[in-house]
């Protein structure tokens, strides 16, 4: 990856480190709508970091989700969740560590599954440390 990605990539990290929390009534309904004012076109800063933020890291999030469950899976930004995100080193240190609730779907936005990625992300490198399921869905019958 080049210098200016990782340079945006950690940029976008620092903003996210400030407040996590935004997604969650989007994580938790199953349509991927919102509970918030859905006429309003301003949202907060903080969601629009993480939605960046998890968009970079979508190809690595997607890679280890297709390991369990196969390639007929989807994931996307809009059904993931960062639940933590720490510095590995320290203040000021450019080593992180962030945990990620994935909500992998099949089809129209049928949710199969949940599960937390743990991807680590230091300067010129992203990797994935774990991926842990953690519960299985009921799918419906035609799928």
């Amino acid at each position: 990856m080049k210098p200016k990605y990782f340079f945006l990539l950690f940029f976008i990290l620092a903003l996210v480190l400030t407040g996590c929390t935004n997604k969650q009534n989007q994580l938790n309904n199953m349509d991927g709508t919102s509970s918030t004012d859905n006429n309003s076109n301003e949202f907060s800063k903080e969601e629009l970091y993480q939605d960046i933020f998890l968009t970079i890291l979508n190809p690595y999030i997607d890679e280890a989700i297709k390991q369990h469950y196969g390639d007929t899976i989807i994931t996307d930004p809009l059904y993931q969740e960062i639940i933590s995100a720490e510095r590995l080193q320290g203040y000021r240190s450019l080593d992180f560590e962030l945990k990620i609730k994935v909500k992998p779907y099949k089809g129209a936005h049928i949710v199969v599954g949940e599960d937390i990625i743990t991807i680590k992300v230091n300067t010129g490198k992203v990797e994935v440390l774990n991926s842990e399921h953690i519960k299985d869905y009921p799918l419906p019958s035609h799928l």
